[in-house]
């Protein structure tokens, strides 16, 4: 028959054996675990980097598009709107530029092509519309300028 003690002795290096094992596999979790934290922190720091550097840079860029922007109304500001009339025909047909096919006569003409131009009659004054969008047109080329130069810089 195998002694009490014995039991006791085996129950306790069992014991042992097995606190052992947890404190050790204990051991290789945490690093590995602080393994795993310090590449997600190089990670973390790398995207906040490259965030802050894209924020940057649209600030860059809309700044830019600011400066342009008020540069354009200053210049608008400083240049009057000039008048601009488009000329109508009273039979609603202007002469093509260039040399004229001979013997032909264009639609509804009655024989007044030697009277181009002084038949003409002074239309609706356009300035206005024209300026406004020479103006929204400037805007746009503002802006593309702004958005090119934000993506030369990536």
């Amino acid at each position: 028959m195998i002694p009490l003690r014995l039991y006791i002795y085996a129950g306790l290096a069992i014991a042992a054996a097995g606190a052992l094992w947890y404190v050790r596999h204990t051991a290789n979790e945490r690093d590995e675990y602080k393994a795993k934290a310090a590449q997600l922190q190089a990670d973390y720091g790398a995207l906040r980097a490259a965030y802050d550097d894209e924020r940057r840079r649209a600030k860059d860029a809309t700044d830019e598009h600011e400066r342009l922007l008020t540069k354009l109304a200053k210049d608008k500001s400083a240049t009057p709107t000039r008048s601009v009339r488009l000329c109508s025909s009273p039979t609603g047909w202007v002469p093509a530029p260039g040399p004229a096919a001979e013997g032909v006569n264009p639609p509804g003409d009655a024989g007044h092509a030697g009277e181009a131009g002084r038949n003409l009659e002074a239309g609706p004054d356009i300035g206005h519309e024209l300026y406004a969008l020479a103006d929204r047109v400037d805007e746009q080329l503002a802006q593309c300028a702004s958005l090119i130069k934000w993506a030369e810089n990536k």
